[in-house]
């Protein structure tokens, strides 16, 4: 995550180069918290850890849905004015649709064919970020302002996924693992840094 001021990233480190060296070993001996100033790679040691802001779901209640769908999650914009909603269409877990609700207008973003999943809105709630795909996947970021979608290819069968906005959105960082290495629901990757024009 971006620090204060947006010019040190904030980030855990896998300690280990082989997965053999995990066996029996705590999470305490292998993940260590680190920071990296974003202009020089200058890096630092961090003293205590840090809490990736966690995404906070919304009530579902009353957005609108289509026949046979179910609302299974939902997030709201920063400013409060936009919804954005993911359904599964039956019993088909594989089968996500990402929607975005404002006042009276609603407006499908994705189609089923690939499961989607909403990840965050960004600091000023220009960007949205849904993540396709269970493995591999890739990152889809919708641009409020424009009305239009951008893909960030991936990388062959990689895993992109947990994207987090600088504080002016100029900047974005996400995961990109070859699913070498996971912890708990989560696998360890490469930070890619991305920056908006």
């Amino acid at each position: 995550m971006f620090a204060v001021g947006d010019s040190i990233m904030y980030f855990r480190r896998l300690l280990v180069a082989d997965a053999a060296d995990t066996t029996g070993r705590n999470p305490e001996e292998l993940i260590k918290p680190f920071g990296i100033r974003i202009s020089d790679k200058q890096l630092y040691t961090l003293s205590e850890d840090y809490h990736y802001p966690e995404k906070a779901g919304i009530p579902t209640q009353g957005l609108p849905t289509r026949y046979g769908e179910t609302i299974v999650w939902a997030v709201e914009s920063p400013d409060g004015k936009t919804v954005a909603y993911e359904t599964i269409v039956g019993r088909l877990q594989n089968s996500r649709i990402v929607y975005l609700a404002r006042g009276d207008s609603t407006v499908q973003l994705t189609y089923g064919d690939i499961p989607c999943f909403i990840d965050r809105f960004s600091n000023t709630g220009r960007y949205l970020t849904v993540i396709c795909g269970y493995g591999p996947s890739w990152i889809i970021i919708f641009d409020m302002e424009k009305n239009i979608g951008y893909k960030i290819d991936r990388d062959g069968d990689s895993v992109d996924y947990m994207t987090l906005f600088s504080s002016d959105d100029k900047s974005m960082v996400f995961i990109r693992s070859q699913k070498k290495y996971s912890y708990e629901y989560d696998f360890f990757g490469d930070i890619c840094l991305f920056k908006f024009r």
